[in-house]
Order: C-alpha cells, then structure tokens, then sequence
C-alpha cells in the first residue's frame, strides 16, 4: 500500500508539473524572441530615424552618410539597402519579393534558418530606403536552454518532494495496518491475549478497536467452554463413584477386577480431561514423547485381555526412543483408541500386530489386524464408521496426528484379510 500510495503522489504531481511547465516552457521561448526580436527592431528603427533626418536634409543618403549612421548607432546587426540596391553595413541576401514588398512601404519581420529580419521601409525624395534589423537563431534563443533546466529541476524537485511528503502520511496509514494485520494472525494462531492500540485514520482505528472486541469476545468464550467442560467432567464422577461401589460387589474375582480396572481407566480420563480444559491455551512448552516406550506399556496394560479373549499380540518396537511431536497423553490416547477398536469390533480370537519404526524421518505408528476390515475410510468422519459405531475413535486419532503435524492412512487389504491403520506422527518441534 505504500508504495503504491507514492506511485499515486508521484504520478499526481508529475501531471500537475507538466501541465504547468509546459506551457511556461513554451513562454519563455516565446518571450526570448519577441525580446531578440525588439532589440532588432529599436536598432534598426534608430538607424532608420537618422537615415530619414538625413534625407529629409538633402537630395537622397549617400553611402558615407548611411556609414556614418550605422558608426554612430554603433550596432552591426543593421543594414541599409539604398534605391540604387547598394547595401550598407550587414550582409544581407534577401529575397527580391521580400525586398519589392518593402520598398512598397511595408514594414513586417521575416524569419528563416539563421534568424529572423526587421525589415523597415524609409520613403525618402530619391525612393525608398529600406532599413534591415537582424537577428540572429542563438540571440532568439538566447537563455531559453537554460529557463528549461532550471524548470526540469524544478518538476523534479516537486515530485520528490510530493513523493516523499505521501511517503510520510502513508507511514500514517501503513504502520497501524501492518500492526492489524500481525495482531490477526497472532490470534488466528491462538494467542488470545494479543490486543492492538487503535491508530492512525478513523477508518483503520475503528478495526482495530473490532479486533480487540473479537479477541475479548474469543476469549470469554472459550474460558465459559471449558468451565462448562470442567463442570460436565465433574459430574460424571459421581456416576463413576456408583459404578465403583457397584462393581465392587461382584463376587467374581475375574470380573469384579475387570470392571474396577475399567472404572479407574475412566476416571483417569475424566480427570485428564479437567486438567486438559483448564490448561488449554495456558501457552505449555513443546509437546514431546517417547513413541516406543508408550507403545511398550500400552500392550502390556492390553495383553491380560488379550490373553482372556484368546488374541495373538505381536510387536515390533525399537530398543530406542522415537520421540514424536505430541504428548505423551495424546499418543496413549492414540494407542488405546486403536487397540480398543480391535477389541471392541473383532471377535475373540483375532490377532493383531503393532508396529513402531521411522519413515522419511517420521515416526511411525502401524497397527494391523485379522479382522474384517474397518468398512471405509470414511471412519475418520465423526459419526460415520460404516460399522454401526459412532466413529469418534478413528477421528480423534486423525486430529491428534494432524495437530503433531503427521497425518492418519487408512489402508484396505482385499476383504477378509484385515485392516491396517498407519499414524505418522511429526517430529517434535526444536526448541
């Protein structure tokens, strides 16, 4: 915007320049002529007084009178064209219809390439003398060249004086934008806190006091969100305290540690979910966790079920770590969502494999199974599993390895051969 600002300052000044040194270009042309021109005509108007008192004294001007004449004015741009056609002073070669034209009586000026001729008719008793005034190209031009630079530099003195000036006021309007326009993107990238102090033209300042409205309205209601999150979480915990005395009175061994085992899964994602609403937006450091040892203790904690419901688990996870740019929470979520789906939509019995690597530099996540197949891949969309689940699983898994920076794939084997999902995670972030 600001250059274009100048671009419009410098084009607006430069058409104001022309339309105004142009015409005084052409005046002073016009001014160093008629000026040369003047000169011309009072030199031989004052030559042509002294040949008329001469011959007004005696029978015609011999030509040592009109030398004494020309001596006497003391200028060498006139000469005098006597009635026998002898010309006195000045070389002059002029046309016969010019000179016919002025022994008739008629005085007038006629220019050519080298000049321009004052020519003034003096009727006398011998004839008519004509009086030649002359002047050169260069004296018609004389200072013109001049007058036109220092107008030029003029022009250019007003444009980049004009320039710089818009330059200045488009600091004025430019700055409060460009602040604006940072201010946006910090908030569109989650920094509710950012604010802007409204500057510059009422315009943009009435933008600026919007955006800080919007920032506070943002911020209100996201802070209510996740108070009413909090509060939804809180009340589930008496349902979950129920259930833990319910489950508690199971007389089966097998069962009651199961249902227990259950119960406290559940209230640890309750509570993690008060801890995530309330730290949300609480600018934590760089998330990162260990890929591989998440996975090791996740098929540990899933192998005595495993074991209950007949399931062949295989694995293949490195010694090493493969750090991942999540938390450690978000990839447990992952894990368990994947192997929980293979429990809760295969039959007992089925196998499945997990398997941690890195590929271009990603980790890896691959979880494959001798099921059915999960349907399509329309399971990432929320409420569509093609399987008569809700479909929440597979798309909170895509969320969590698109917010690392990774990305979700599911694959489809010819029917009947199982599924194969892939989680490629991003790396965590330097610094």
């Amino acid at each position: 915007m600001r250059q274009r600002l100048n671009l419009v300052a410098a084009a607006v000044t430069s058409m104001v320049a022309i339309a105004f040194i142009v015409p005084l270009a052409l005046s002073v042309r016009s001014q160093a002529r008629d000026g040369a021109l003047a000169d011309a005509e009072q030199a031989a108007q004052g030559v042509a007084t002294g040949v008329a008192v001469a011959e007004s004294v005696a029978e015609g001007v011999s030509p040592a009178t009109v030398q004494a004449i020309l001596d006497a004015a003391g200028n060498d741009r006139v000469s005098v064209l006597l009635t026998n056609g002898a010309v006195i002073g000045l070389e002059s070669h002029p046309d016969a219809t010019v000179i016919a034209a002025a022994a008739a009586g008629a005085a007038f000026t006629v220019e050519d390439e080298r000049g321009a001729t004052v020519f003034i008719p003096v009727v006398g008793r011998s004839g008519t003398i004509v009086v030649q005034g002359r002047a050169t190209t260069s004296e018609l031009r004389s200072g013109v060249l001049a007058a036109w630079g220092v107008l030029a530099g003029l022009g250019v003195v007003l444009v980049l004086g004009s320039v710089l000036v818009a330059d200045r006021l488009a600091r004025t309007v430019t700055k409060p934008v460009d602040e604006l326009a940072g201010a946006v993107r910090r908030l569109g990238g989650g920094d509710l806190d950012v604010r802007v102090t409204p500057s510059g033209p009422i315009e943009v300042s009435q933008v600026g006091e919007a955006v800080n409205m919007l920032a506070s309205r943002l911020e209100s209601l996201l802070r209510a969100e996740r108070e009413s999150m909090a509060d939804l979480s809180h009340r589930l915990r008496t349902p979950l305290t129920s259930l833990r005395l319910q489950a508690e009175t199971v007389t089966d061994p097998n069962s009651r540690d199961g249902l227990l085992a259950e119960v406290d899964r559940l209230e640890f994602d309750v509570d993690q979910i008060i801890d995530d609403v309330r730290r949300s937006g609480a600018g934590a450091g760089p998330a990162v966790a260990d890929l591989a040892e998440v996975v090791r203790h996740q098929v540990a904690y899933w192998s005595v079920l495993a074991q209950d419901q007949d399931r062949k688990v295989t694995t293949q996870v490195p010694t090493g770590e493969i750090p991942v740019g999540a938390s450690v929470d978000d990839v447990v979520v992952v894990v368990d969502t994947l192997i929980e789906n293979i429990f809760s939509h295969t039959e007992s019995g089925i196998g499945f494999n997990i398997e941690v690597t890195t590929v271009d530099s990603q980790p890896l996540l691959i979880v494959t199974d001798d099921g059915p197949g999960v349907g399509s891949v329309g399971s990432v969309q929320r409420g569509d599993s093609g399987s008569g689940s809700t479909g929440l699983g597979l798309d909170i898994v895509r969320r969590m390895a698109e917010r690392s920076g990774g990305r979700l794939t599911i694959l489809e084997p010819p029917e009947g051969s199982g599924s194969r999902i892939e989680v490629r995670f991003g790396r965590p972030a330097v610094g």
